[in-house]
């Protein structure tokens, strides 16, 4: 072959590389991540649409794994351990697949994501999890698969998947005073600003207020000037202990440091004023 002929092929393959015509896809894409108190999920699957086809019961057979989707399988992935509909399911990353049928669906999370579509050959060894959820009718159609995470809450949420008119939701439960717990014990550094926050995150959740106390009482300590809202948090911490005249004294030690600052104090002073009255009383 000679030199021209060869130059002239180089230059053409590129050119006819991009010169191709893309072809959309039928299905699109959807990549979803959500935080869930501490758990982060994420979700990744390809959403087919109607196109004036019947679904359930026709495209998608009544009593047959489908994958949840198009294309590949439809992953699901969670940071840390869950419960589904009541179940432990181990924090990791499973293929999504159902079995509709009229009144419920059957959901297996899969432990083997690598497929395009259904297994060819099922593994039940690889069923992590498997439960059954009832079906609800929705009164007009959804045209394009939609798979959300919906109801969100600090420790739990629901996995909705909504095609045509039906719509399926699954509860999950999410660890989170457990996962909280991990996370201060690990992450938590000898300052004043990691020890207020551990404080406040036990006290406003009720987890173990003796903790909290102990970790506002050091967090003032390791501070040259504390905040006055040191204070107002210190005073709450000790009233839920039913310590009340310590929880006074911290009190008027925050009305004292918030006089200081002005206008920025007020609010912090009259909720100081109005809880001592309260305590004053109970003791």
């Amino acid at each position: 072959m000679n030199k021209k002929l060869i130059l002239i092929i180089i230059f053409l393959i590129p050119l006819s590389i991009l010169s191709q015509v893309r072809r959309p896809k039928k299905s699109f894409f959807q990549n979803v991540e959500q935080r869930v108190g501490l758990t982060d999920v994420k979700l990744n699957y390809y959403r087919p649409s109607m196109r004036g086809r019947t679904i359930f019961g026709s495209l998608e057979k009544y009593g047959k794994i489908w994958r949840t989707g198009a294309n590949k399988n439809t992953i699901i992935t969670f940071s840390e351990n869950v419960e589904i509909d009541g179940k432990e399911l181990k924090a990791g990353s499973y293929a999504l697949y159902t079995k509709p049928n009229i009144e419920s669906w059957d959901i297996f999370f899969y432990t083997d994501i690598e497929n395009w579509g259904v297994p060819k050959v099922w593994d039940n060894n690889k069923v992590a999890l498997k439960i059954t959820i009832p079906v609800f009718k929705l009164n007009r159609d959804i045209e394009t698969l939609t798979i959300n995470i919906d109801n969100i809450k600090e420790s739990s949420a629901n996995l909705g998947i909504m095609w045509e008119r039906t719509y399926i939701s699954i509860p999950i439960e999410f660890h989170f005073k457990e996962v909280l717990e991990r996370i201060t014990k690990k992450e938590l550094r000898r300052n004043a600003i990691d020890f207020h926050i551990a404080a406040v995150n036990y006290h406003e959740r009720g987890y173990d207020l003796e903790q909290a106390k102990r970790w506002m009482e050091q967090a003032i300590s390791l501070k040259d000037k504390p905040h006055f809202w040191d204070y107002r948090e210190y005073s709450i911490i000790l009233s839920k202990l039913k310590k009340y005249k310590e929880a006074i004294i911290a009190a008027k030690k925050c009305i004292q440091l918030s006089k200081k600052v002005g206008d920025n104090g007020k609010n912090a002073i009259n909720l100081s004023e109005k809880s001592i009255k309260e305590w004053q009383s109970k003791i």
